[in-house]
């Protein structure tokens, strides 16, 4: 009898249904996976570009005098480099319920003769209204809510002292500092990575911009990214 129920036809239907949805699942991890190889390949062409680009900047600098004001940055003449690498991720639809994600990382690179102490970048949006930020950023109170991913590693970052999550939402402004990273050697970069941004697909918020700002103890006054997140929808 135990047989019989074995090979019912119940049983067969179920298994057929677990297979259809075993090889459905496969497809999706398929195009996950190639969806993840092309974002590689795009990131990696992105990287290089941008790397030509701060070799031509550094051969520039090497021809040119940059004035430093009295009181201001005192690095020398070349400065620090931070570069934005980042993917625009666009619903196929315009849908309010999906956002407009953009994925990347803020690559921070010593150009300078010196070692730069006590890194801070700020990032900051052009409309407060759309800041938000989701990243390894350690807060004192865990919380999925805050939009915070909360991860013990060389590459967390925390908010300034005396500014918090709160703060960044009215202001536009992310001050962060690295954890565990206080200083970055000469030719060495420093990373903060696998930041996320939500922009609403809601027309009135459709352009923004981002810039990011490096500072450290030699260069006080801070130093713009070579290039912004700019988003502009018509």
């Amino acid at each position: 009898m135990n047989k019989n129920i074995k090979n019912s036809p119940q049983n067969n239907l179920q298994k057929q249904q677990q297979i259809i949805h075993y090889k459905s699942e496969i497809k999706k991890l398929r195009s996950r996976l190639n969806k993840s190889e092309s974002l590689i390949k795009t990131q990696q062409e992105t990287i290089q570009s941008l790397m030509e680009n701060v070799s031509r900047f550094e051969r520039n600098s090497h021809n040119t005098v940059i004035e430093q004001p009295t009181g201001k940055n005192t690095g020398g003449n070349n400065l620090p480099v931070s570069i934005f690498m980042y993917t625009l991720i666009i619903p196929k639809t315009a849908n309010e319920e999906e956002p407009i994600i953009i994925k990347g990382n803020l690559e921070i690179i010593n150009s300078t003769a010196t070692p730069l102490t006590s890194p801070v970048i700020c990032i900051e949006f052009d409309d407060p209204l759309l800041t938000n930020l989701t990243a390894r950023i350690q807060t004192d109170r865990p919380s999925m809510s805050d939009g915070m991913i909360q991860e013990n590693s060389i590459e967390a970052w925390r908010f300034l002292e005396g500014t918090t999550f709160k703060d960044a939402r009215k202001t536009g402004q992310y001050w962060l500092q690295p954890v565990e990273q206080h200083s970055i050697d000469i030719n060495e970069h420093l990373s903060f990575s696998d930041f996320e941004i939500k922009i609403p697909f809601k027309s009135p918020l459709l352009n923004c911009k981002i810039q990011s700002y490096f500072y450290s103890e030699e260069y006080p006054k801070g130093v713009p990214s070579l290039n912004k997140i700019s988003c502009a929808f018509i």
